[in-house]
C-alpha cells in the first residue's frame, strides 16, 4: 500500500481513534518496550502536547465530513523517553467492514532545517540543495 512506501510506519485507527491492532513497527518507532500492546489504545495518547491533541483529533474527525479525502499535517509524537518526534502524518478515512469509519495514518519523521541565508551578491550553488531536509534517527532493530 502507498502509505507503507512513503512513510516510516502506517497504522489503522477505529472511529474513536484507537488502534485496531497492535502494530510492532509503530511501537518500535516510539521505542516502546517489547511487551507493550497498543491495540485499543487511543492514538492521541502518543501526541506530544495537550493542545496538539485537540488539533489532531479535530483534523482527523473533520475528514469524516469530507467523504474520504486524504489529508496531511505536521505533529509531534512522544516516544517512550518522553522526547518529541516531529512527524508528517498522512491520513484518510474509510468505511470498515462493520460500516464504521476507520482511518489509515502514515507517519514520516522529519526535522525542519532553516534555509541558510546567502551572502549579499553570492550566487546559489546548484550542487547544494537548500530547504527542508529530512534527518532520521537511527532505526530500531525489530525482533
Amino acid at each position: 500500500d502507498l502509505l507503507h512506501l512513503v512513510c516510516d510506519v502506517a497504522v489503522e485507527l477505529d472511529s474513536d481513534l484507537a488502534f485496531v491492532e497492535h502494530d510492532p513497527k509503530f511501537a518500535a518507532f516510539l521505542t516502546l518496550g517489547p511487551n507493550s500492546n497498543i491495540k485499543g489504545k487511543q492514538f492521541t495518547h502518543f501526541i506530544f502536547e495537550d493542545e496538539e491533541r485537540e488539533r489532531v483529533q479535530g483534523s482527523l474527525q473533520s475528514s469524516v465530513a469530507s467523504t474520504s479525502h486524504p489529508g496531511a499535517m505536521h505533529t509531534s509524537l512522544r516516544d517512550s523517553w518522553h522526547k518529541s518526534i516531529n512527524v508528517e502524518a498522512f491520513f484518510v478515512e474509510f468505511d470498515s467492514g462493520d460500516l464504521t469509519k476507520h482511518y489509515f495514518l502514515g507517519f514520516r519523521e522529519f526535522q525542519e532545517s532553516p534555509i541558510p541565508d546567502l551572502p549579499r551578491g553570492a550566487e546559489p550553488n546548484p550542487e547544494i540543495q537548500v530547504g527542508t531536509q529530512v534527518q532520521r534517527r537511527p532505526r530500531v532493530a525489530m525482533a
